[in-house]
């Protein structure tokens, strides 16, 4: 803008000079007059014209501070520009460069958002068909439901239906016989019991004392003492469970166990006319006769229409030698039970002692007839027909009784009532006895 207006000023310089070197070159045919008036004339036009050009100096000065004002805001604006320009070049670099990585990436990944859609589509087909699946099999699962349902229902009422018959069961008296009924329906009952057992429900003391019963009449004592052994540890002061564990312990042997058993069940239950009894059978296994008496009497006043309790007084008297009393004893007993095999046996024992041999043998037979198994009665048999002298029939009759219960040989070997001393010499007795291998 500076050297715009220094160009101006010269070329207004040039003009002048070029019209004032005009003016003086006139020729010199012209007057004075004229020529001062002429020269008047100009320097008038020279004054207006310094005049017009001071005016348009000052104007120029003007829009020179305007200029140079609107120089800097130019400057300033340029500056701006300038950076803009640098930043938008930077923009455009950035901006270049990031197109140049999606040119270099963005084919790799659209390849690879395209393997990921039909990988998505495959998914989803296959989550459609797994729903499918599933919703056949939350329906089978729902009928399942149900059909599980009736069932834990119907093993609900079997359960409950086991605990009231487990009540009954449990406190039966396994001394002494049974009816094959009862007998079976302990063994379906321990089936049951053994049933849920498996399926992680819990069994009550009667329930483990049932199963004991039915272990018992089975003939697996051992088992029946731990099922005992579990009902009494679920309910301590369960009675009937400590009876039939006495029980349990005499068949096997164990009469000291089965005396505190016994003992037992008779503290918890003062009244207990069958523990009482069975007492007194343990008590009749270790001698201890009059004590076993004294049980016995003592179960036959809690009950006195109890045949057992009369057949066990008859055996104590008999050991004490009072066979009169034990024959009476053994009569009442099957006075009480018509059917009483044991006491028909007992009987033949007493008949025995007292001499009266023909009874004794009538008496073992009948014993035999109801109870076809029972070893006692051809023993006592043996022995009638030893004391007749008649070893044909005393010989097989021993020889049943052993094989029936072999405990037997050594009671005939020793022989301590003498019954068979009319055999002692015979080969075949000394053999079948062990005196002779």
């Amino acid at each position: 803008m500076r050297k715009f207006c220094l160009l101006v000023l010269i070329s207004l310089a040039f003009i002048v000079s070029c019209f004032a070197t005009s003016a003086f070159s006139q020729p010199a045919s012209v007057p004075p007059k004229e020529q001062t008036a002429k020269m008047d004339g100009m320097s008038q036009e020279l004054k207006e014209l310094r005049s017009q050009v001071q005016s348009q100096a000052r104007e120029i000065s003007e829009l020179s501070g305007e200029a140079k004002s609107l120089v800097n805001v130019s400057k300033t604006a340029i500056d701006a520009s300038t950076k803009s320009a640098e930043n938008a070049d930077l923009v455009i670099k950035f901006v270049g460069i990031a197109f140049a990585l999606l040119a270099i990436f963005g084919f790799r990944e659209i390849a690879a958002f395209r393997k990921l859609r039909k990988e998505m589509s495959r998914a989803r087909d296959k989550a459609l068909e797994v729903a499918k699946q599933t919703n056949k099999l939350l329906t089978n699962a729902r009928e399942d439901i149900e059909k599980s349902k009736e069932y834990v229902k119907a093993i609900e009422n079997m359960k409950e239906s086991a605990e009231k018959r487990s009540q009954e069961l449990a406190s039966i008296d396994i001394s002494r016989e049974l009816p094959e009924e009862i007998k079976s329906e302990l063994d379906d009952l321990k089936n049951k019991l053994e049933f849920f057992e498996n399926l992680g429900m819990p069994l009550d003391a009667e329930e483990y004392s049932s199963r004991g019963n039915a272990l018992y009449f089975q003939g697996n004592i051992e088992a029946a003492l731990q099922a005992y052994d579990k009902a009494i540890e679920l309910k301590p002061k369960y009675a009937e469970a400590y009876f039939n564990k006495g029980v349990a312990l005499d068949d096997l042997g164990r009469y000291e166990e089965a005396l505190e058993a016994n003992d037992k069940a008779i503290e918890l239950k003062p009244d207990y006319a069958e523990a009482y009894c069975n007492k007194g059978a343990a008590l009749a296994m270790l001698e201890r006769h009059e004590e076993a008496l004294a049980a016995a009497t003592k179960a036959m006043e809690l009950n006195p229409d109890d045949a057992i309790s009369y057949n066990n007084i008859g055996a104590a008297l008999d050991e004490l030698g009072r066979n009169e009393d034990a024959l009476a004893a053994f009569s009442k007993a099957l006075e009480l039970k018509l059917d009483y095999a044991k006491a028909y046996c007992n009987k033949g024992s007493a008949l025995i002692k007292l001499g009266r041999h023909e009874e004794a043998l009538a008496a073992c037979d009948k014993a035999i007839e109801l109870e076809p198994g029972l070893a006692g009665a051809y023993y006592n048999r043996a022995c009638a027909y030893a004391l007749l002298k008649k070893r044909d029939d005393a010989l097989p009759a021993l020889k049943k009784a052993i094989e029936l219960d072999p405990k037997l040989r050594e009671m005939a070997k020793t022989d301590t009532d003498s019954d068979f001393e009319s055999l002692r010499d015979d080969p075949e007795f000394r053999k079948l006895v062990g005196l002779e291998e």
